[in-house]
């Protein structure tokens, strides 16, 4: 939508399907984006994965705000700007470890995948009427979840600055509270 507004244009910018790929953690996580930031290197388009034009490799850990970019979750999973130079080079020479399955790409170990796939066939399976997962009965209902995290952070949940810092604030006392 960026693109098509800046440039004037109508249609699609990408024909095919968007795809998502399940990856099991942040190490993980970490290494999709390296991955993808490190793309234009492995094109031979740059020699440094920083000169690439359109990445958004320079907007991390910048002092300018990116207009575009929500730089405060990689700026999160990567201490500084060097950090993340340094684990870019030295996975430059790796592949992601993907891993192919009917349902989809997942990234992860052997054990993660096997336990991800094990679900997805479980939906397949005619249960009949009732519940296709039988942990959805221990579920908390939406309106605890929001209650105990208001209680938590001691506001209502519509009175929230969700501005990029506290966004990340808010992620992590959520992500406690609904692994607890």
């Amino acid at each position: 939508m960026y693109y098509r507004k800046t440039n004037g244009e109508t249609g699609y910018v990408f024909q095919s399907r968007y795809k998502s790929t399940l990856i099991q953690n942040d190490s993980y996580l970490k290494m999709a984006i390296g991955y993808g930031l490190l793309n234009p290197v492995r094109a031979k388009i740059v020699s440094d994965f920083n000169e690439y034009t359109w990445s958004t490799a320079k907007d991390y850990f910048s002092d300018e705000a990116s207009e575009i970019v929500d730089c405060h979750f990689v700026n999160g999973l990567f201490s500084s700007k060097s950090e993340l130079s340094n684990f870019l080079e030295s996975i430059l020479s790796r592949e992601l470890p993907l891993t192919q399955t009917k349902y989809g790409e997942i990234l992860g170990e052997k054990e993660f995948i096997e336990t991800a796939v094990s679900k997805f066939d479980r939906r397949e399976k005619d249960f009949g009427i009732g519940m296709k997962r039988t942990d959805d009965r221990f579920f908390e209902p939406v309106e605890k979840i929001i209650w105990e995290f208001e209680k938590k952070i001691g506001m209502k949940i519509e009175n929230l600055d969700v501005s990029s810092f506290n966004r990340i604030m808010i992620k992590e006392k959520t992500h406690k509270l609904m692994h607890r």
